[in-house]
């Protein structure tokens, strides 16, 4: 059975994600690299959900399975009570519709303002421009004075407000963070975290994290510890 820290009481609801023996083996030359090995977990909608693990421990592996954006070696990984599906079309469909994603890294790009950063989904996914969608995620970042900004002329705190303000504009019901605030100072990492619980609070819109910082992870409502591969 898998020793999750729990800190906070399950609310019986159905699971969101379930992954049922999930490894992820890596070949190296001859040698096979067992970065997450025989994982089992269920995941509830509206949970707000850290993986803590050191550099290595395979949290960014199974975080990236659970999002479609890689797939296993073995086992399976449910949506909803239903199998991801192996073919990459589909993956990518399901990548679109339930999840959004902020990694350590801003990517923003240079040229672009804050908002024409945030819309890039919607170019990308050839959807109208929603002003007042648009407004409402700018507010819920706090970056309303900073709209027509370029990256360039923001700290890496608000530069990393803007790529998840990015990863809700196309409204997923999964949010994805692999290692937010690995570029961020200790003021701007706790205020990150803040925001991921407001976020949560107010939206029930289920997040999953990822970091090797353990005061972080407490401010989430479940702790899931990763090491070799393996849950603890």
């Amino acid at each position: 059975m898998n020793n999750a820290i729990e800190t906070k009481p399950s609310s019986g609801l159905s699971p969101m994600i379930r992954l049922d023996q999930v490894s992820k083996i890596y070949k190296r030359g001859t040698e096979e690299v067992h970065a997450v090995e025989n994982v089992s977990l269920s995941i509830e909608p509206g949970s707000f959900v850290c993986l803590l693990g050191s550099s290595g421990s395979g949290k960014s592996t199974l975080l990236h399975m659970i999002g479609c954006l890689d797939q296993p070696s073995d086992g399976k990984i449910f949506l909803d009570d239903k199998e991801i599906p192996l073919q990459e079309r589909k993956r990518i469909q399901i990548r679109r519709n339930f999840f959004g994603f902020i990694f350590q890294q801003f990517f923003l790009i240079p040229t672009l303002n804050v908002e024409e950063n945030i819309l890039l989904p919607l170019v990308f996914m050839k959807k109208q421009k929603d002003d007042q969608a648009l407004d409402k995620i700018i507010r819920l970042v706090h970056l309303e004075h900073r709209k027509k900004h370029r990256p360039s002329q923001l700290s890496g705190g608000e530069m990393q407000r803007v790529a998840i303000a990015r990863a809700l504009m196309n409204d997923p019901r999964i949010l994805i963070a692999d290692e937010p605030t690995g570029n961020l100072d200790s003021k701007n990492s706790i205020e990150m975290f803040e925001l991921f619980r407001d976020l949560n609070e107010k939206t029930q819109m289920t997040i999953i994290c990822a970091t090797h910082n353990q005061e972080l992870a407490k401010m989430s409502g479940r702790i899931l510890t990763i090491k070799d591969g393996k849950l603890q």
